[in-house]
């Protein structure tokens, strides 16, 4: 949730504030937004099916977002956003970083060795062929 907030509060502050950016095209901040949540959904969709780097791919996106995010105050956003913006990114690498949440990576990675090793024990089975009745 952390990385959803920073990522459309960062893209809406910094089209609507950089003039150079007011220039482009009214579509290019939804697909910003669009593209940026896809490899979002794909980092949080790794880290459920148990993948360790899930969770590089989520904070690399919340560390572009503050990148992206730091420089913009010198073009005096609107302070209420911009600081709601800053504490959900720090929240988020902060929640990444928690015990509880690596806790949680490593028994969704024990899940996964498990049910690999399931399909494995399954592949090495011998094939009953039944026939049929009749």
């Amino acid at each position: 949730a952390f990385s959803v907030v920073v990522l459309s509060g960062t893209i809406s502050l910094a089209f609507a504030e950089v003039p150079a950016l007011n220039t482009l095209d009214v579509a290019v901040p939804y697909v910003t937004t669009l593209v940026c949540g896809l490899i979002v959904s794909f980092g949080h969709f790794a880290v459920v099916r148990g993948r360790y780097w899930g969770a590089w791919v989520i904070a690399g996106v919340i560390l572009a977002c503050l990148a992206v995010l730091l420089p913009l105050y010198g073009y005096r956003p609107h302070m209420g956003v911009y600081v709601i913006d800053l504490l959900a990114g720090l929240l988020g690498l902060l929640t990444l970083n928690s015990r509880r949440y690596r806790q949680m990576r490593v028994i969704l990675a024990q899940y996964r060795d498990r049910r690999n090793s399931e399909r494995q024990a399954l592949a090495r089975r011998p094939k009953v062929i039944r026939r049929r009745r009749g």
